[in-house]
């Protein structure tokens, strides 16, 4: 959506009319912010839709208590189903 609209190849009112979940953040961020830039509102509503997205994740995922980190940063182990890191010989 992000590239579209800062291409100007889409508009905020295309993009709400394809799109429900940026339809309900857009309006909800431009009653919050009513004198706000077009900009601004559309980075408010994609922010919100983020921030959504996020605290859902942490919602399911976090309030285990378990770790799922992955082999990136050496701690936990990977989530069901990912595959596994082969460290090289040194």
């Amino acid at each position: 959506m992000d590239d579209g609209y800062e291409a100007r190849l889409l508009t905020v009112e295309q993009i709400a009319e394809s799109v429900d979940l940026f339809r309900r953040h857009y309006h909800d961020a431009r009653s919050r912010y009513p004198n706000a830039a077009e900009k601004l509102v559309f980075n408010e509503a994609l922010k919100s839709i983020f921030d959504g997205f996020v605290g859902d994740l942490i919602a399911k995922h976090g309030a285990t208590g378990e770790s799922r980190c992955c082999a990136f940063c050496g701690r936990g182990s990977p989530p069901p189903g990912a595959a596994r890191r082969v460290q090289p010989r040194g």
